[in-house]
């Protein structure tokens, strides 16, 4: 009996202990795991957290540097559209000596000379054109300066010139869409320090056109247009920086060649249009 027993209390106990260890040591592998995956996450997390603050410090370096080589702001141009055809414009230019804040079809109270002249140099250090920086970002810096609805507005349009007579502006749509959509218009102007002929591509519905060396070999300009564009990125969220290289890059162009570059891009959806003039046009034709 007692024999019996003792057997009886090796098959009852023997499972147990064996599945209390296999789950013990489960448990403890279990546990490395978490371990390991959680210490790749925190390395990923600390190699995140360390290159974001060095590429926007780089960023910072960068636009202050060229705000150096800029110079001041000599002036700016803001536009505001609405789907109701209402305008509002704010125009403030030391040069020319004009200072406007007026709307077409609104509510806002015009202003001109010394009164508008302090309420725009009041919200001036918002509104200059870096190509550093994302259009949709600038925008929204720019309305809420001014305390407008980015909602309400359909378009919105910002110029800004510079000391060394550099001039930048862009316009988009102010709540633009996710996808593009189908291409339905496209421009692209540039001019050259050396060059004499400018290059022109131009598109539509009712066909393309291109003016200039490029693409003299292939006279489907259509088909080069609408390759190039689906080779690109053109959105509100990128800078005009990276969206110019990047068709320069297409091209195989350099960009210290370029002296205008302006690109307009109509989508079914949105609207990018951008520019950057590095030097007076006036310069450029007297040479």
């Amino acid at each position: 009996m007692k024999k019996f027993s003792l057997i009886l209390v090796i098959v009852i106990i023997l499972p147990i202990i064996f599945t209390a260890c296999t789950d013990r040591v489960e448990e403890n592998a279990d546990q490395e795991n978490t371990d390991q995956d959680e210490s790749v996450e925190s390395e990923e997390e600390e190699t995140e957290e360390s290159v974001i603050p060095e590429l926007m410090q780089q960023l910072e370096e960068e636009e202050s540097r060229r705000e150096m080589e800029r110079g001041s702001m000599t002036s700016y141009q803001l536009q505001m559209n609405y789907s109701s055809d209402t305008e509002y414009i704010y125009v403030y230019d030391i040069e020319e000596n004009i200072y406007e804040i007026r709307s077409v079809n609104g509510l806002l109270e015009e202003r001109t000379d010394e009164e508008a002249r302090a309420e725009l140099e009041e919200i001036r250090i918002y509104m200059s054109v870096n190509e550093m920086r994302p259009l949709r970002f600038m925008m929204q810096e720019s309305l809420s300066a001014m305390n407008f609805s980015q909602g309400l507005i359909e378009t919105f349009y910002n110029e800004s010139s510079y000391e060394n007579e550099e001039t930048l502006g862009f316009k988009i749509n102010s709540m633009p869409e996710e996808e593009n959509g189908n291409l339905e218009t496209f421009n692209l102007q540039m001019e050259f320090f050396e060059e004499e002929d400018p290059w022109n591509f131009s598109y539509s519905g009712e066909g393309a056109e291109i003016e200039g060396s490029y693409g003299e070999e292939n006279d489907n300009h259509s088909e080069i247009i609408e390759e190039m564009v689906g080779e690109i990125n053109l959105s509100a969220e990128r800078s005009i920086h990276i969206m110019m290289q990047e068709i320069l890059t297409y091209l195989e162009i350099e960009s210290t060649e370029v002296s205008y570059f302006d690109v307009e891009a109509d989508f079914e959806e949105n609207l990018v249009h951008f520019y950057w003039d590095r030097i007076e046009k006036e310069e450029t034709d007297e040479e």
